[in-house]
């Protein structure tokens, strides 16, 4: 990461505090009303999980970035639950289809000429 200036040590600090990883500032846009943005991971999230969030500047505290990152587990985690229940529905009903020829070749037999 770049030298950091004292104001983004201090986002740092908070971000790493509220158990987030500081990623930077996007810049907003002043003429537009658009505010300034302050990104950060959550740092218990393995690497290929993370999302990284943003907090308007004005908005930014510990306590801010520690409820972000509680949402975005909660978020997760019903994401997580459902893509789960879809991948199992998916291959019983594949499962399924690959056992329907079989069981209709055995009731075939069962038919009297």
């Amino acid at each position: 990461m770049p030298d950091l200036t004292l104001v983004e040590i201090h986002l740092k600090l908070q971000t790493e505090n509220a158990g987030g990883i500081y990623r930077g500032i996007q810049p907003g846009v002043p003429e537009k009303g658009v505010e300034d943005l302050v990104l950060f991971d959550d740092a218990e999230q393995p690497k290929h999980i993370r999302s990284t969030m943003g907090l308007k500047r004005s908005e930014f505290s510990t306590r801010a970035v520690r409820e972000a990152i509680a949402q975005q587990r909660v978020t997760y985690a019903a994401f997580a639950e459902k893509a789960m229940h879809n991948v199992l529905a998916n291959f019983a009903d594949r499962q399924a289809k690959k056992a329907a020829p079989a069981v209709q070749a055995d009731a075939s037999l069962l038919k009297v000429a």
